[in-house]
């Protein structure tokens, strides 16, 4: 009994090591296994029709991003980066900025808060209600909808009634234009030159939470190449 207790540990100890080498081997192996295919730049151009937008109309440059209101990274971006990127490039009448919905299924609350921004574009509202929302991206629930709805100045009659499904399909379309192009998360960002039929050919796509800098060199860039091109 006295040379069995010292075996057992040993075959325990054994047992141990294989089974953490195990689950080695499954953490190494399942990012390769369930990792996306990375986005895929649009083959053919994009219309800029019935996409909520800010800045000079007549712009040669473009950015598309796809965005969630209940995603952490997106309201990062939103409050951030983006103001910087309004100051720089938007309101300088250099970039277009273009707005494109793609809720996310973890995210409940998201795809409502997408429709109530649709809702509150058909008032010329869509930018006051984006940024409301993603002051309090927690609170998009019903009664926080309509509060914000009333801050930005929006008809409460017709926001309630908008609510009621009138913008599913726009922003299921939006959802949609992503999976085409192999956007799995948000935020995303669709970086291009517009031609003179508002089609915005996409040069260039970035994922995920980026630093100013990797916004200001692709904008730049494209700028640049613009007005070479002009010359």
């Amino acid at each position: 009994m006295k040379g069995a207790r010292p075996m057992l540990e040993t075959i325990a100890s054994i047992a141990t090591i294989g089974t953490c080498g195990v689950l080695v081997w499954a953490v190494l192996q399942s990012p390769r296994q369930g990792r996306a295919n990375p986005p895929q730049l649009p083959k053919e151009p994009i219309s800029l029709d019935g996409m909520a937008t800010r800045g000079n109309a007549s712009a040669s440059v473009v950015m598309i991003e796809y965005s969630d209101f209940q995603c952490p990274y997106c309201g990062q971006f939103a409050r951030e980066i983006l103001p910087i990127l309004n100051d720089k490039y938007v309101l300088s009448g250099k970039v277009l900025l273009g707005f494109r919905h793609f809720p996310l299924g973890i995210h409940p609350e998201a795809r409502h808060a997408a429709e109530a921004a649709e809702c509150a574009g058909r008032q010329g509202r869509f930018w006051e209600m984006h940024d409301r929302l993603f002051e309090s991206p927690a609170k998009i629930d019903e009664a926080s909808l309509l509060s914000k709805a009333d801050a930005v100045g929006l008809d409460g009659a017709s926001f309630r009634g908008c609510l009621e499904g009138v913008t599913r399909e726009k922003v299921e379309a939006d959802a949609e234009s992503a999976k085409l192009i192999n956007i799995s998360g948000t935020p995303a960002f669709l970086l291009g030159t517009v031609g003179a039929d508002r089609k915005a050919k996409i040069r260039q796509i970035l994922v995920g939470a980026r630093p100013i800098n990797d916004f200001s060199k692709a904008l730049d860039g494209l700028i640049e190449g613009k007005v070479l091109a002009s010359r």
